[in-house]
């Protein structure tokens, strides 16, 4: 019996994986890269940049909720009352940046115990750089002829890594 206690198993897995990749079918003890045993600081780097990856994946599901509510919001203002779509970004933002703060403050950073109201208001920041890209996009693809929903997905799209970055660096610093 092997020190995992799946000699069969693996025999098992061997004798049902197709040629070439027996090998690559049996389970790795945690921690084992290559048949090494891999040091305690790749394995916390390992961990920290699998929680990295998760929260930024987590923040973009925040994000494309937050278009959602956005792109809701800036269209029913467009369409609606006629604003200029510009206009109507700013107001879509100011409905999704609130909805994205507190998911990401919840969920994706789980920053609850911080201080709200600080906290909130370096979200803000970040948030208030971000719209003033989208913002220049959205002129840009407009006055070059792009209808005004595209050119608004396009300019949120552009943003979002600045806004992922400067909220990871700044809003929640210490959550990774």
């Amino acid at each position: 019996m092997d020190v995992h206690g799946r000699q069969a198993d693996d025999r098992a897995m061997l004798a049902a994986s197709p040629p070439g990749e027996a090998a690559a079918a049996l389970p790795r003890p945690f921690g084992l890269v290559g048949g090494t045993g891999a040091s305690r600081p790749t394995r916390a780097l390992s961990a920290v940049w699998t929680l990295a990856r998760r929260r930024s994946v987590r923040f973009c599901v925040v994000g494309l909720l937050g278009t959602l509510v956005n792109l809701a919001i800036y269209s029913a203002l467009v369409a609606e009352t006629g604003i200029a779509p510009p206009l109507a970004a700013i107001g879509g933002f100011l409905v999704a940046v609130t909805h994205n703060h507190l998911l990401n403050r919840v969920w994706t950073f789980a920053a609850r115990s911080a201080r709200y109201l600080p906290q909130g208001a370096r979200f803000l920041v970040i948030s208030l750089a971000a719209l003033a890209i989208n913002l220049a996009v959205l002129r840009a693809l407009l006055a070059a002829g792009l209808g005004h929903i595209p050119a608004q997905l396009v300019g949120i799209g552009t943003a979002t890594p600045v806004g992922f970055l400067g909220n990871r660096a700044w809003t929640f610093r210490g959550r990774v």
